[in-house]
C-alpha cells in the first residue's frame, strides 16, 4: 500500500505538492489553531500553509515523498520534517495539540488504511488537542469509518459566504 501511495503521489507530484490552501481553509485554520503548541501537518507536500509554522508553533511536517520534503528543507530550514506513512506514525501518543491532514490526504488510502489513519491520529493527538481535515464531500464512502472513530466530530461551513465548496471540513478535539 504505501508503494502504491508514493507511485501514485511521485506520478502527479506537482499537482499535489504544490497546492495552495483556500481562504475558507486559512480562516478555519486562524480560527482553531492557537499560536501556541506543536502541529502535526499530515502530507505537507512542498508547500504547506505559513500560518502553520511561526515562532510559537512547534511545526512537524509529515509526507510519504523524500523529495518533496528535500525540496521544502532548501526553503525552510528551520521546520522539522519527517518521512513517514501516515498509516504508521514516528511519534509517541499524546504528542501534538494540533494534526491537520488537508487537501483531501485521507482520500488517498484504501479503507482499511483510512481506520488505522484515523486512529493513529487520534493516538498521536493530545487530550484537548485538535484534528482539522478535509474530504472531497459527505458523500464520499469512507465518511463513515471517520464517524465510526471519531463521533465527537464536527463539519465546518462556509456560513460567512454561504458557498458550497469541493472539499467539506471537519474538526475535531480530542477529550
Amino acid at each position: 500500500m504505501v508503494n502504491l501511495m508514493k507511485e501514485y503521489y511521485k506520478k502527479y507530484e506537482d499537482h499535489w505538492q504544490l497546492k495552495k490552501i483556500d481562504e475558507f481553509e486559512l480562516k478555519l485554520l486562524q480560527r482553531e489553531i492557537d499560536t501556541n503548541g506543536k502541529i502535526l501537518d499530515i502530507g505537507c507536500g512542498k508547500n504547506p500553509p505559513e500560518i502553520l509554522y511561526n515562532d510559537n508553533l512547534r511545526y512537524v511536517g509529515v509526507d510519504i515523498l523524500k523529495d518533496s520534503l528535500k525540496y521544502l528543507k532548501t526553503r525552510h530550514r528551520e521546520l522539522m520534517l519527517v518521512q513517514a506513512s501516515m498509516l504508521k506514525l514516528p511519534f509517541f501518543s499524546s504528542s501534538f495539540e494540533y494534526i491537520t491532514a488537508l487537501g483531501h490526504v485521507l482520500g488517498h488510502i484504501d479503507a482499511f488504511g483510512r481506520k488505522n489513519t484515523i486512529i493513529e491520529f487520534y493516538r498521536c493527538l493530545k487530550s484537548g488537542g485538535k484534528l482539522i481535515f478535509s474530504i472531497w464531500s459527505d458523500k464520499c464512502k469512507y465518511l463513515r469509518h471517520i464517524n465510526e472513530n471519531l463521533p465527537d466530530m464536527i463539519p465546518v461551513s462556509d456560513v460567512e459566504n454561504n458557498q458550497e465548496y469541493l472539499f467539506l471540513h471537519f474538526f475535531y478535539t480530542k477529550k
